[in-house]
């Protein structure tokens, strides 16, 4: 993933809290084949949020086997730390990375947590997924929270056209958090995932979410015909009977040509009402007149409020059903449905 960087918008705004320095430490095992080359990124849960997702810096000879890398990173308050989510983008054979542990300390008081993995991020080891979720543990941490697998059923609608080659991706939120936008890669009954009348069960391994209130659930829109009509998609832990499963109704098209263009929706529980939680926020980004204003990049947004902030969310489909978009001196409008998030600001970035 390349790093993001500004362009020339007119309107970048950011409700910007104080960040305060911490040292990290990575730890890659000591075992053969241990060390990789992709590069690596995470992301740290307290209290009272999330920090942004963090790109470690890996020069030539970083995440060698057995080998100690510090960072220096600065996060806003965020409380007492929960988890931490670490992954690399790689999925090839050679990319395979064992992560023996994580260490975080803050600079001005000291305070310090442990995140001990001491597992594969591989797609030829163990559950051959490359992000992990580790429950913070250290003197300030009595109980750490426990490590939970998430059955995730995608039920795919049984209408003319319904299915999807796109790739699909899903997030949990739930009151302890989110498990962050997971690729639905690998289907434990079917080989051919997301055809039409489908059941796609997965797994998503993550620290407990406590009660699940959401889920949002997108693909990247690639491949001719890649529409899909979603009908519903069901959460419950491993091991719970099925009528214990957590149901969030959809029934409409993810797919630029159908219904309202949107290929990402936030799913609420069935009988709970979406005018209850979820509310639209229309977005314009009007970009600059100089030289060299416009871009061609990928380009997202993350709103941050009095209520919480949102994930990083790809701007798509224009709701002024602009072609090209952030062309120089041109406003894009856009819509994105999500839960209120009270008052705040927006950060926009791209991927070059």
């Amino acid at each position: 993933m390349a790093p993001f960087k500004r362009h020339a918008y007119d309107a970048v705004f950011k409700l910007k809290a104080v960040e305060y320095p911490w040292t990290l430490w990575i730890w890659t095992s000591d075992v053969k084949g241990a060390g990789t080359d992709a590069q690596v990124f995470l992301q740290i849960y307290g209290e009272f949020g999330k920090s942004d997702e963090m790109r470690m810096e890996n020069n030539s000879d970083s995440f060698e086997q057995g080998q100690v890398d510090k960072f220096m990173i600065e996060m806003p308050d965020i409380g007492q730390l929960r988890k931490l989510r670490i992954w690399h983008e790689k999925r090839h054979p050679f990319a395979g990375w064992h992560l023996a542990k994580v260490t975080l300390q803050k600079t001005l008081t000291k305070e310090k947590y442990s995140f001990d993995c001491g597992r594969w991020l591989d797609i030829n080891e163990d559950d051959n997924e490359i992000i992990r979720e580790i429950p913070a543990t250290g003197d300030l941490i009595p109980e750490p929270l426990p490590l939970i697998k998430y059955l995730v059923t995608i039920c795919t609608g049984n209408i003319s056209g319904s299915g999807t080659d796109a790739s699909v991706f899903l997030n949990i939120i739930g009151d302890l958090g989110d498990t962050g936008e997971r690729l639905m890669f690998m289907s434990k009954n079917n080989v051919n995932k997301f055809e039409k009348g489908n059941h796609d069960e997965f797994f998503v391994e993550s620290v407990t979410l406590g009660q699940v209130r959401r889920v949002r659930v997108g693909h990247d829109g690639r491949g001719g015909g890649c529409g899909w009509f979603l009908d519903k998609v069901l959460v419950r832990e491993e091991g719970q009977p099925e009528s214990e499963a957590i149901e969030f109704p959809c029934d409409r098209w993810l797919d630029r040509n159908e219904d309202d263009g949107q290929i990402v929706r936030e799913l609420v529980p069935a009988g709970e009402g979406l005018r209850l939680f979820n509310v639209n926020y229309h977005i314009a980004i009007k970009t600059g007149s100089i030289n060299g204003a416009s871009s061609d990049s990928k380009v997202f947004v993350k709103m941050y409020g009095e209520r919480g902030d949102t994930c990083k969310i790809l701007l798509m489909v224009s709701e002024n059903d602009l072609s090209n978009y952030f062309e120089t001196g041109r406003t894009d409008i856009f819509t994105i449905e999500t839960f209120d998030i009270g008052k705040g600001g927006i950060q926009v970035a791209s991927k070059g």
